[in-house]
């Protein structure tokens, strides 16, 4: 494990000369730990480490000081080596990942599988997943790291003298209020992708008794527009309310990937 650790730290200060410079440091020491041969197998994918461009040397710097920080919060005697067949794709994401959003959820994963307390929930899928979020939908998985699940409501307008019904404000949710959002018009899109991930699942019309946010939506929505239109264009308007709920798969993917990995 030292000569293992040793490698990794001597390949870190050939890759990052400027920041690593010092080996010595006990932060820069469990670095070498968790990601031990980890950075060893990145050499080939790297292209003989030390060949990165500049832009891709900064987002890998900054990147890797995040995570050591969240090193720094681990007692160093239950750090212990991230697998390569997490930690390798992770790190070399790392090098191209611009968004902080997302290598947020890249370094909190590694910290997880370099806790001896947590690796066992980093399962090696999760960095896959990660890949195909975007940055609206890393910030709702941030949400839900403190919400277990998301209420949404929508109305069925059964107009008059026509058979079947309109749903408006389909699934609304408190999402778009709640949580900042680069493109808000995606927001359906961005929950079907959670529920294609695994991490979300629809309840359809199954919904929570005691929750006020249905009211809530109902005001932020102005339902009213539409419920005021009975009996002149509509025979009658029915409330749906429903809600997202978190699998257990996404249960631990968000807390594997949040850094929350507290036992409720």
């Amino acid at each position: 494990m030292e000569e293992t650790q040793q490698k990794a730290i001597e390949s870190l200060a050939k890759l990052l000369p400027d920041i690593y410079k010092d080996i010595a440091q006990p932060s820069v020491q469990s670095l070498g730990k968790a990601l031990g041969n980890t950075v060893r197998f990145c050499t080939l994918p790297f292209t003989a480490l030390g060949t990165l461009d500049d832009m891709a040397k900064a987002n890998l710097t900054h990147h890797l000081e995040e995570y050591k920080k969240k090193l720094e919060k681990i007692s160093v005697e239950k750090i212990t080596e991230v697998p390569p067949q997490l930690g390798v794709p992770v790190l070399l994401k790392l090098s191209y990942t611009t968004n902080e959003e997302i290598a947020q959820l890249y370094t909190s994963l590694l910290a997880t599988a370099s806790n001896q307390d947590t690796a066992d929930k980093a399962h090696p899928g999760f960095e896959s997943i990660i890949s195909q979020l975007s940055p609206d939908e890393a910030r709702i998985i941030q949400y839900l790291n403190n919400h277990p699940y998301i209420e949404y409501a929508e109305l069925k307008g059964y107009p008059v003298d026509v058979s079947g019904y309109d749903t408006y404000f389909e699934r609304s949710t408190l999402i778009p209020y709640r949580v900042k959002l680069d493109f808000k018009e995606n927001i359906k899109a961005y929950f079907a992708n959670l529920i294609r991930l695994g991490i979300l699942v629809d309840m359809l019309s199954v919904f929570k008794m005691h929750s006020k946010d249905y009211e809530l939506i109902r005001e932020k929505y102005n339902f009213r527009l539409i419920e005021e239109c009975v009996p002149k264009i509509f025979k009658n308007v029915i409330p749906v309310k429903s809600y997202y709920d978190v699998t257990p798969f996404g249960s631990m993917f968000i807390k594997a990937c949040t850094g929350n990995n507290t036992e409720e």
